[in-house]
């Protein structure tokens, strides 16, 4: 095990990987309310990483402030 300092990514424990799981539109608008609450003005950098991730077919399902340090 190695010792990181941010930035960082970390646990992939709640990740799909080469498909996104199916949610309701108003399962994915309260998950997004939500998200904007917990990153506030850093919201858009995780959608960023988030689609970074996406377009290598890693589907993260748990960003949270434990998982993603800047």
């Amino acid at each position: 095990m190695a010792i990181v300092s941010p930035p960082y990514i970390l646990d992939f424990g709640k990740v799909y990987i080469d498909h996104q799981p199916e949610h309701t539109d108003e399962v994915l608008q309260e998950w997004n309310e939500r998200q904007q609450e917990i990153w506030g003005n850093r919201w858009a950098d995780v959608q960023s990483i988030l689609w970074q991730l996406r377009r290598i077919g890693i589907y993260c399902q748990d960003p949270n402030t434990d998982n993603i340090r800047f």
